[in-house]
């Protein structure tokens, strides 16, 4: 039987999923799922700097169940090696700080409904535009002290080959209060992004 996924032509749903490759294009529901998706997603992190389980959970499971109710198997697997996919990004981000666990599972409720190309574009963009933000915040708070240990920790990181661990750092640049980026708006912008800018990468 040919299984149809959103996107897919009939009957290619199973050999894209043994290439382990996917499709770009998102049926109506799905964009409107994660225009809404991503929308709350930001009210909630503007409002209390956080992305809760309300809103990430019931996408992952709507994401899950929307693409096996569309492709059976097939649908099923490509909104979990999309969920894997964001999820899996964010995750060294997350265990080092750079980013919360709300941003993490909203990345993996994003690929859970657009699938593994759709989510990893958004990062690539979502990394894009948060670049620009915090450039945008590091001027208009003048914090240059961020950009000076950027360099800095670059510097290091390229001398040392990578065994910083043992440099103490200076312990007043510690101490300053840390630039907040609210992430949500960096995907938010990311996946708008990723609707209309179709990136030839090699996934």
């Amino acid at each position: 039987m040919e299984s149809s996924l959103p996107g897919f032509a009939a009957g290619q749903g199973t050999r894209f999923f043994k290439e382990l490759n996917v499709t770009l294009e998102i049926s109506k529901v799905g964009a409107i799922a994660l225009l809404v998706l991503v929308f709350a997603a930001l009210a909630y992190d503007l409002k209390v700097r956080k992305i809760p389980n309300v809103v990430t959970f019931p996408a992952i499971i709507f994401g899950l169940g929307y693409n096996a109710f569309e492709g059976g198997l097939d649908g099923f697997l490509f909104g979990l090696y999309g969920f894997l996919a964001g999820a899996g990004v964010f995750f060294i981000p997350f265990l080092v700080g750079w980013v919360g666990g709300g941003d993490l599972k909203l990345l993996g409720a994003i690929g859970a409904i657009g699938g593994t190309a759709f989510v990893l574009n958004t990062v690539v963009f979502t990394a894009l535009w948060g670049g620009v933000m915090a450039l945008i915040l590091i001027f208009y708070k003048k914090r240059f002290d961020v950009l000076k240990r950027f360099v800095f920790g670059l510097k290091l990181l390229i001398i040392t080959g990578g065994n910083i661990g043992a440099v103490i750092p200076d312990r007043s640049e510690l101490e300053q209060k840390p630039l907040v980026l609210p992430y949500g708006l960096a995907i938010y912008l990311g996946t708008l992004t990723a609707f209309f800018v179709k990136l030839n990468l090699p996934w």
